[in-house]
């Protein structure tokens, strides 16, 4: 008796542990562990509005949105896998016609996401002649250097003048949830995530 209860209390161990989610990347709050229609009926209800014309589209794998972003107005876009409907990333798109203006705008987002994230990894480098900023986020907060196999994901902070000939400025926030990036890329490669999941545990 006493061994069947002890198998018993074993299995319900291991079911605990197995239900345990890994955590993921924030985006406005909201963790991207879910499918891209739960997700953004979440930032929908943080008061962005859908682009219903552009996000009916079969064929896309990204879905857009507007409203405020940190203060300002923004166009966000949601990526998702085509098969299996995860969301892997976040994008938020601010405009400036004006070169020093999106220069401020930029500092003032390095700073907020600073703050925001103090308790991570940063890096700044430079794109397009501009400087651009990465901040890695810790999965374990002991971790005192980073390491890319203990990280949730990244931030990635950066402009773009004059896309596709336009005459404006583009700054670009991008937040990119590492396990489920990881797992986008094994599908669209026609890999098994059951597979991949099994090998890490």
């Amino acid at each position: 008796m006493k061994k069947v209860v002890f198998l018993l209390a074993a299995l319900l161990l291991t079911l605990s542990v197995g239900a345990v989610q890994e955590p993921h990347v924030k985006f406005m709050g909201i963790p991207m562990n879910g499918v891209a229609t739960t997700f953004e009926k979440k930032i929908i209800a943080k008061g962005l509005v859908a682009d219903t014309d552009y996000n009916s589209q079969k064929t896309i794998t990204a879905h857009r949105f507007y409203g405020q972003f940190m203060g300002h107005d923004a166009t966000v876009f949601i990526y998702f896998n085509s098969k299996n409907k995860k969301v892997y990333q976040a994008k938020v798109v601010f405009e400036e016609y004006d070169s020093i203006a999106m220069g401020k705008l930029y500092l003032e987002m390095v700073e907020k996401m600073r703050d925001e994230n103090g308790n991570s990894f940063a890096d700044e480098g430079e794109q397009n002649g501009h400087p651009n900023y990465s901040i890695y986020l810790k999965k374990y907060p002991e971790d005192k250097r980073y390491r890319a196999s203990r990280s949730l994901g990244h931030i990635d902070i950066f402009r773009i003048d004059n896309p596709e000939g336009a005459k404006l400025y583009t700054l670009h926030i991008d937040y990119v949830d590492k396990l489920n990036y990881e797992l986008n890329e094994i599908v669209m490669k026609g890999g098994n995530i059951n597979t991949k999941k099994k090998k890490k545990h």
